[in-house]
């Protein structure tokens, strides 16, 4: 999928404004194929943002994290793909992404990308 893909399959909801910043917290599951070792990876993916242009709807949020079920992908890989196809959907004031990833070897690894 490329990023103009992830990006539509991101549903968008128009912001109006407000006159203070509004942030919002979301969370979900992604589960993915390590390219090296070609395991089942699984992490918490936290993202925060500060509304600007949009917002994105939830369960298109859910999907889209499904996708990468396909996919043999690293986690900072993973962790920057999802950082891209948000900004560029909602185009938010600030956004961080965290992908706390279950222990691989015993090494717990978190990648977060952010504004």
């Amino acid at each position: 999928m490329t990023l103009v893909e992830q990006r539509r399959a991101l549903q968008q909801i128009q912001w109006s404004g407000s006159t203070v910043p509004v942030e919002v917290r979301m969370e979900g599951v992604l589960v993915c194929q390590c390219p090296v070792h070609h395991d089942q990876d699984r992490a918490t993916v936290e993202v925060v943002y500060t509304v600007g242009a949009a917002l994105v709807e939830l369960g298109s949020f859910r999907q889209y994290l499904e996708q990468f079920a396909r996919r043999e992908v690293l986690h900072e890989a993973a962790t920057v793909e999802i950082w891209d196809a948000l900004s560029g959907a909602i185009e938010p004031k600030r956004l961080t992404v965290r992908t706390t990833w279950e222990p691989v070897e015993g090494i717990p690894c978190v990648v977060t990308c952010s504004t």
